[in-house]
């Protein structure tokens, strides 16, 4: 009797731990992120990823299909949910980021921690030709020209981040 109820039972058991391994949330495939802020030659750098082989995720990607093709990413970004944004920005394909996950990179390293699988790369420019370009790529948001309004919360915290000073500490960091 004891037999024929575990003969019934185990394979029930086995599918529900199939179910449950398959299930189990996994490591985000981000191979490269980029540690710090936009307008640091951010597209010549996923230029570069994409020669070597990377499928890089620029902000300006992010920022013109955000209503579209990346609403979960922005939403994501937006609600400074990195496990989310990390998790789409893999299930999207991509393997490398740029700017818009480059404000999370200490959140990000938390979860991706530097290793063979996951490096980390940061550019510094100069701070005054960086004002100017930021500058210069800000002033055309104010009349929305370039970018959906859902955006206007991200890029209200990086003139945030910008003004609170972050920039300047990140110059000297030797964190990553």
């Amino acid at each position: 009797m004891i037999s024929k109820r575990l003969t019934l039972v185990l394979p029930l058991v086995a599918s529900i731990i199939m179910i449950v391994a398959d299930t189990k949330p996994t490591r985000p495939n981000i191979k490269v992120v980029f540690a710090g802020f936009g307008r640091t030659g951010t597209h010549s750098l996923g230029a570069a990823l994409e020669r070597l082989g990377y499928r890089a995720l620029h902000g300006e990607e992010i920022s013109r299909n955000s209503v579209g093709t990346h609403q979960a990413l922005a939403q994501a970004i937006i609600d400074q949910d990195v496990p989310e944004m990390l998790r789409t920005t893999s299930d999207m394909g991509y393997n490398a980021t740029l700017e818009h996950h480059g404000m999370f990179w200490r959140e990000i390293r938390q979860i991706l921690p530097p290793s063979d699988s996951t490096k980390y790369i940061f550019i510094l420019r100069d701070f005054d030709s960086w004002w100017e370009s930021i500058v210069a790529t800000i002033e055309p948001l104010i009349f929305l020209e370039w970018f959906p309004l859902n955006m206007i919360p991200l890029h209200e915290q990086l003139i945030q981040l910008l003004v609170s000073g972050t920039a300047n500490e990140l110059q000297v960091s030797q964190e990553v």
